[in-house]
């Protein structure tokens, strides 16, 4: 939902800006790049902000006990392991369930099977990295 509402408000964005008539062809031209770098920018922090308020407000509300990583990603492990920490090099194995804030699960591993991977490899999600 949050990502279509960005897309929303990038599309109109472009909207406005090319809705100008022929007769403004010239003020057409004399905006920069740089105004509309400043839009986006402003446009997409309007958005983080208040896309993390809103997961604020569920992980409040459903009294998460959420870690954050430096990046920004947030989890929480329902079940931990009692292995050993996981290094570089080592083969990860994992079940997993992503679901948007409205409880809506997007895939899971019992959809598309266990996540194995390398760790410090890349080619995976980001955050799994972390």
């Amino acid at each position: 939902m949050v990502l279509f509402i960005r897309y929303l408000l990038l599309l109109f964005l472009i909207f406005l800006l090319s809705c100008q008539n022929s007769s403004d062809t010239r003020n057409q031209q004399k905006t920069s790049s740089e105004e509309i770098q400043k839009s986006l920018e402003k446009a997409n922090r309007y958005l983080v902000r208040t896309e993390n308020e809103r997961i604020e407000a569920y992980v409040n509300r459903h009294k998460l006990a959420m870690k954050v990583t430096g990046s920004g990603l947030r989890y929480v492990i329902r079940k931990a392991g009692n292995g050993n920490h996981i290094q570089t090099g080592d083969t990860v194995s994992l079940n997993y369930v992503v679901k948007f804030l409205t409880g809506d699960v997007v895939y899971t591993s019992e959809e598309r099977g266990i996540m194995t991977f390398i760790a410090g490899k890349g080619g995976i999600e980001s955050g799994l990295e972390e």
